[in-house]
């Protein structure tokens, strides 16, 4: 029974493979997060809403009571005066009212109290330091419940303050200093409802100051003065996905997980050969099985048994650390690279070392005693492989130049030296040539060059090896 053939991975290069995966996965993640939001019942957004709104204004007025006296002939003043003279005042009448308003009827628990606060300022070296104050209760705490959108509190409070100027006289007398006294009425309201279940609380304190221990004195106090307050409710607020945004996010996560699953069992990730010769390369490669080195040890790349050749440069530049490999001859460098494979090392480290190799062969055997000068132009098949281009940068540390058509400047160069030739009749006389290879020993200097040479009919027509100019043989 014949055994089933494996069908091969798909091969995309590495780059394109990974940014297909990455997208994949992108999509996978948005569907995934969308459809799990949907089911836990979408995105919950919070917000602050404006839920009430109210006003405190506080307003007063006051008319100054006069003692009876020769000077004045009305017996009340009122708020237009400036100042008034401090021993001609009985008592002042005040009157203090005060408004709650808001937009929202509800049930509003409200209390109020006044109360009088004397105090003393004694001014040391222009700092003002509050030496004495003195409370006196006014107006008892009082407490009502009204439904409706506010509610106004007025009250008439009459201030005998004669007790309160004698007191800082004899402050001053008897303690020797000089003080700024007022006498301060504080109006004091306290509010509480409940909108939408959120308990909102109103405290509001608003005063009126009357001068004290002076030879004149003064009311003064902040009259129809508004504060309006704003209160917010946190509200959540719960967005659904429609129906049509669950079904293209279904789409999307099948999607994705096809192509995750396809990419990763039915593609490999290759580096590819970045120039235009790699198409006839692979024709060529094809008709050789892709192979281009077979050896009977086992060198194992991918679970192949072969290199292949048209990866070469790009694998030779993915080496961190080349190894070497022993450049001698091929028969060396194969059983030098078979070694290093079998004790460990990385297949991109091999073919860059072998790379590595090819250029040191020939600089140590072909170029042997010849100066390298720039511009250095890199020509053949063999500069094809960017591995070599750059084996052969990183030892000269020059520039190495190439051309798209190197590998055929050797058939340009014989087809010009042709046309400048005589145009001959070809014939197979050529069969009658006698070729002979001949090896010497080089003594014109210590270096003793072994040196191979070509003989054409008894004539020396080609020689190398050696490491200077007194070597040549041609």
């Amino acid at each position: 029974m014949r055994a089933k053939k494996k069908k091969s991975k798909i091969k995309m290069r590495k780059s394109t493979r990974i940014a297909y995966i990455i997208i994949a996965c992108i999509l996978f993640a948005i569907s995934s997060f969308t459809l799990f939001g949907s089911f836990l019942g979408g995105k919950t957004d919070k917000t602050k809403e404006e839920i009430y709104s109210y006003t405190n204004k506080f307003n007063y007025g006051y008319q100054v009571n006069l003692v009876p006296n020769k000077y004045i002939e009305n017996k009340t003043l009122g708020m237009n005066e400036k100042a008034y003279i401090t021993d001609l005042i009985d008592n002042i009448g005040l009157d203090l009212g005060y408004n709650y308003q808001s937009d929202t009827k509800s049930t509003i628990k409200y209390k109020y109290s006044i109360k009088g606060v004397l105090s003393g300022v004694y001014t040391k070296d222009g700092n003002e330091q509050k030496v004495w104050n003195k409370e006196y209760t006014i107006k008892e705490l009082t407490e009502d419940t009204i439904i409706d959108k506010g509610f106004s509190i007025k009250e008439n409070v009459k201030l005998d303050l004669k007790d309160q100027n004698k007191l800082v006289k004899d402050f001053e007398q008897d303690i020797g200093i000089s003080l700024d006294a007022k006498y301060n009425v504080y109006f004091e309201v306290q509010t509480n409802t409940e909108i939408d279940g959120e308990q909102v609380e109103n405290k509001y304190i608003s005063s009126v100051s009357v001068e004290l221990g002076k030879k004149t004195t003064t009311i003064e106090g902040e009259n129809n003065k508004e504060d309006k307050q704003y209160v917010s409710k946190e509200i959540i607020h719960q967005a659904g996905i429609s129906s049509a945004t669950k079904i293209f996010n279904i789409i999307l996560f099948i999607i994705s997980v096809i192509m995750l699953n396809y990419l990763t069992t039915k593609t490999v990730g290759m580096n590819k050969t970045r120039n235009e010769f790699r198409q006839e390369l692979n024709r060529i490669l094809r008709l050789c099985q892709d192979k281009l080195v077979q050896v009977s040890s086992k060198l194992e790349v991918d679970a192949v048994n072969v290199i292949d050749v048209k990866d070469f440069g790009e694998i030779a530049l993915t080496s961190k650390k080349p190894t070497k490999i022993a450049a001698r001859c091929t028969v060396f460098a194969e059983s030098d690279l078979v070694h290093k494979a079998q004790i460990g090392h990385k297949k991109e480290d091999i073919i860059a070392g072998l790379c590595e190799s090819v250029v040191n062969n020939y600089l140590n055997n072909v170029a042997k005693g010849k100066k390298i000068k720039t511009p250095i132009v890199f020509q053949g098949g063999v500069s094809k492989n960017i591995g070599v281009i750059k084996a052969f940068e990183k030892v000269t540390k020059e520039k190495i130049i190439t051309d798209e058509n190197g590998h055929l400047m050797g058939a340009l160069g014989v087809a010009i030296l042709s046309k400048k030739e005589k145009e001959e009749i070809f014939n197979f006389s050529v069969l009658d040539l006698n070729f002979e290879t001949k090896g010497y020993e080089c003594k014109r200097c210590p270096n003793h060059c072994e040196i191979i040479a070509i003989k054409k009919d008894k004539k020396i027509i080609d020689s190398w090896g050696n490491r200077c100019e007194k070597g040549s043989l041609i």
